[in-house]
């Protein structure tokens, strides 16, 4: 997974608790978790995945936990942001904080699942805005990674405004 980040921008640490394939046994599970209303699995697994987080090199930093914001559009109509679930499992069972203030979600964009790696660059251009965090690491949390595109540019985003922070990637499920 972290080879999809090399050379795009600087990170120091990327991860992702499940690997998913079309015939992966874990494909219903994340589709009720993110499509199904069931909450409580992204907790669960960002739990699981939280421990394992708190003892790897990782912990010698202290991340503060960004999740990735979600259109308000979409928030509405599923009803939770999935990948603040997922992260809010990670920040109770690691004790790190976590921040959904700081980064927002500025336009509305098309579906990414219709497109492949450099159209996802470009729909997710400027999608996101951060503010000024005090801190020296950020782990940025979303629920499912295929290209990197959305992670990307939620990174490019707390980068402009706080050069020098180092960044950090976690997510639920990365795509084979």
């Amino acid at each position: 997974m972290a080879n999809m980040f090399s050379g795009e921008l600087p990170f120091v640490f990327a991860s992702a608790f499940l690997f998913f394939r079309d015939d992966s046994p874990y494909r219903k599970l994340l589709h009720r978790f993110k499509y199904g209303g069931e909450r409580e699995i992204g907790f669960y697994m960002g739990a699981l995945f939280g421990k394992e987080l708190a003892i790897s090199p990782l912990s010698q930093m202290v991340p503060v936990i960004i999740p990735v914001p979600m259109t308000v559009r979409k928030r509405r109509k599923r009803g939770y942001n999935q990948a603040e679930w997922f992260a809010a499992g990670i920040a109770a069972a690691s004790g790190w904080k976590m921040n959904t203030a700081s980064v927002r979600r500025v336009r509305e964009k098309t579906s990414q699942t219709v497109y492949g790696r450099e159209e996802r660059k470009k729909n997710m251009e400027h999608a996101f805005t951060a503010e000024k965090i005090s801190c020296k690491d950020v782990l940025i949390v979303d629920d499912v990674i295929t290209t990197g595109a959305t992670m990307e540019s939620c990174a490019l985003a707390i980068l402009d405004k706080n050069p020098g922070v180092r960044v950090h990637f976690a997510a639920l499920a990365y795509v084979e």
